[in-house]
C-alpha cells in the first residue's frame, strides 16, 4: 500500500476506504464522508447492530489472524467489517461480510510474512473457501452485482 494520502488530510476509516477506490473516472472522484460510530454501526436499528458487533468480534476471537494484530491494525478492518454489515446486502448469506473482511486482513498479512493460514482461519470462522465464494458471486448474477451498497 503506498502513501497516497498524504496531504489528503483523511484518516481512520476515511483513508481506509480511500485506499481500496478503484478509479472509476467520474463516478467516484472524492471518497464519500462516512458518518461511522463503532457503538452503533447500524444507526438506531439495535438488533442489526448487535449482529453486526457479534460477528465482526469474530475477526478479533480468531486464533489463526491474532498472529499479525502486531502487524497490521485490525480496528481498520474491524470498522470496515461493520460498515459493510450495516450497508452491504450483496452475496450476505453465500458469502458473509466478516468472511470477505477476514480474507482482505489475511492477505495483508500475508503480503507482510505473517505466517496465516488460509484453512484454518477459515474454519474457525466457518467461512467458505474460496471456490465456494467464486461460485457464489458467479451464480448471482448481473443483477445482484449491480450497485450493493446501500446509503
Amino acid at each position: 500500500i503506498g502513501n497516497d494520502l498524504e496531504g489528503s488530510g483523511l484518516s481512520g476509516l476515511d483513508a481506509f476506504i480511500f485506499q481500496w477506490k478503484v478509479d472509476r473516472g467520474e463516478y467516484c472522484a472524492n471518497p464519500a464522508t462516512v458518518d461511522f460510530d463503532r457503538r452503533l454501526p447500524c444507526g438506531n436499528d439495535y438488533r442489526a447492530n448487535e449482529r453486526a458487533m457479534t460477528v465482526c468480534q469474530e475477526l478479533v476471537d480468531n486464533q489463526e489472524l491474532f498472529k499479525c494484530h502486531e502487524i497490521v491494525n485490525l480496528n481498520i478492518y474491524y470498522e470496515a467489517c461493520l460498515v459493510d454489515y450495516c450497508s452491504v446486502d450483496l452475496l450476505k448469506e453465500a458469502y458473509p461480510v466478516h468472511c470477505s473482511t477476514a480474507s482482505a486482513y489475511a492477505k495483508h498479512c500475508q503480503i507482510l510474512g505473517v505466517g496465516v493460514t488460509d484453512e484454518i482461519w477459515r474454519s474457525e470462522m466457518s467461512c467458505p473457501s474460496v471456490d465456494i465464494t467464486q461460485l457464489a458471486i458467479l451464480n448471482a448474477g448481473p443483477q445482484q452485482l449491480n450497485f450493493p451498497v446501500k446509503f
